[in-house]
């Protein structure tokens, strides 16, 4: 009866906090946006219609859903929202019948997925626009299609995995490795039926894709990649990371922990014997700490972008959400053997269980606040900024003119309609890949003789992005646009700020 309350309150409560969270959609989601509707209108999935194909998206998944509901006539906003509030609920299930699979006792099971679901990052996540809920979700069905070792439903779940986001390869490759390995040494029976799936459902498909994009793109990796990857070492992206995880997952790192303490003989016995650690599991350990150190070394590595409610940060919770609950069910079977030998030991434990508890909950209650705030912030600047500008474009400016975007390229871009540089480079492989010197990078700014130039600002006395953005600015060529409007953040606790300047002989359709 415990078990069915808590789990119905979980998702009670889950659907008042999407209900009462703000109605946002974040900048980047409409840059998959534009994708989807050049793909449904045009036949293209690129980012300028007639121009240069490229890759600007991160995951082709999303832009071929919201792509398919345009040709039906819905909003790409509104079905993107719908798919992230869908995703969030189904990774829930998912969730449970991953802690069914692993026998986990269903008390430990209900409290685990109640302080996984009230982790406030998911609802941002869920009405972002963006595909991070999705691949959450097509992780969680992948762990679980793992576990039911049903080669059909496992390499299916692993091949739409790996078209939400690239990650999805990678852990893909982790996930195949580990149950190759299990099929071969534990059920050798079905080893061949194991491989003759993988090549058919999986490996066939994805390299078909794979050709297909490569030709397509020209390139091995998405535009994306090659943006964020400069080389260089990011310690404070280690120390980010570390911060999050801790705060995400203090209450059962914690309770993990002081079982251990409380009976570390009887603990490590059983790891010895390896009494209680099923084998499959072993396996998806394996699996999810070789992925968790890939994506590691890869965050080291990168400048991560928009990186707003620690949105690459997130694949790593429910790998280790699952490994922690299951621990504390292991750890919570080897007290309950001693608890009438040593009963106010036991009675101890539990009361510092639920302490834990209650602490995460409400930690993440706190942290929803400020969710919901930067969620609010960022609706007011979208439709007092960016929406604002693209439609006026849209009204306004001839079709055939080209807009420059420093640095924002979702909302503007899309509205406006307009072929579009993308000086955040997300969208364009000059900028991105063209190894541009400062001068040359300059040049390019003008290149399209563009009829609009958008920059973001810091200041709202004068503009203010950074040393190449005043070198533009003061450069002779310039002195040919005009500054139309300001627009201020609609917050005073964010200085973040557009300013739209246009071409003179375009000034007077303004």
């Amino acid at each position: 009866m415990t078990y069915k309350f808590i789990i119905s309150f979980v998702f009670f409560c889950a659907a008042l906090v999407l209900a009462s969270f703000p109605e946002w959609t974040i900048d980047d989601a409409f840059i998959y946006y534009r994708y989807a509707e050049n793909l449904a209108n045009h036949g293209v999935l690129t980012w300028n219609v007639g121009e240069s194909v490229v890759e600007g998206y991160t995951g082709v998944a999303l832009p071929v859903i919201l792509a398919g509901f345009l040709k039906l006539g819905f909003s790409p906003v509104e079905v993107s929202r719908f798919l992230g509030i869908g995703a969030y609920f189904l990774s829930l299930v998912f969730l449970l019948l991953i802690f069914r699979k692993l026998k986990i006792n269903s008390n430990i099971s209900a409290i685990a997925l109640f302080l996984y679901a009230s982790i406030p990052v998911l609802f941002t996540h869920a009405t972002s626009g963006l595909d991070t809920m999705l691949f959450l979700t097509a992780m969680m069905g992948s762990i679980y299609a793992f576990f039911l070792m049903r080669p059909l439903l496992f390499f299916s779940a692993l091949l739409f995995m790996s078209l939400v986001r690239p990650e999805g390869v990678v852990f893909s490759a982790c996930l195949i490795g580990a149950s190759a390995y299990y099929f071969y040494v534990y059920n050798r029976v079905k080893f061949k039926e194991f491989l003759l799936a993988f090549v058919l459902i999986y490996f066939v498909p994805a390299l078909v894709y794979f050709l297909w994009r490569w030709n397509y793109y020209g390139q091995f990796l998405p535009n994306t990649f090659y943006v964020k990857t400069d080389g260089q070492f990011y310690l404070n992206n280690l120390l980010d990371l570390a911060r999050y995880l801790r705060s995400a997952l203090i209450a059962p790192l914690i309770l993990t922990l002081l079982i251990m303490l409380a009976e570390a003989d009887i603990w490590w016995n059983k790891i010895k014997k390896q009494e209680g650690l099923e084998n499959i599991f072993k396996m998806f350990f394996v699996a999810s700490a070789v992925f968790a150190l890939i994506l590691i070394i890869l965050f080291s590595r990168t400048h991560l972008v928009m990186n707003y409610a620690a949105r690459f940060y997130v694949p790593l919770l429910p790998l280790m959400w699952i490994v922690a609950a299951y621990f504390v069910n292991f750890g919570w079977l080897s007290i309950e053997k001693t608890k009438l030998e040593k009963p106010l030991r036991f009675k101890w434990i539990k009361i510092l269980a639920v302490i834990l508890v209650v602490y995460q909950a409400a930690f993440n209650l706190t942290k929803l606040k400020e969710e919901k705030v930067f969620a609010q912030n960022e609706a007011a600047m979208q439709k007092e900024q960016h929406t604002a500008i693209g439609k006026l474009l849209r009204e306004k400016m001839p079709n055939s003119e080209w807009l420059v975007s420093y640095i924002d390229a979702g909302a503007i871009p899309y509205f406006s309609k307009l072929k579009n540089v993308d000086f955040g480079a997300l969208n364009d492989i000059v900028l991105s890949r063209g190894k541009l010197s400062p001068e040359k990078r300059v040049d390019y700014f003008f290149a399209k003789n563009p009829g609009a130039a958008v920059f973001t600002g810091t200041s709202l006395e004068k503009l203010d992005y950074g040393k190449e953005a005043a070198v533009i600015i003061a450069d002779a060529r310039f002195k040919n646009y005009v500054l139309l409007k300001k627009y201020p953040s609609p917050t005073t606790s964010i200085n973040y700020h557009e300013f739209l300047y246009v071409r003179k002989d375009l000034v007077k359709l303004f």
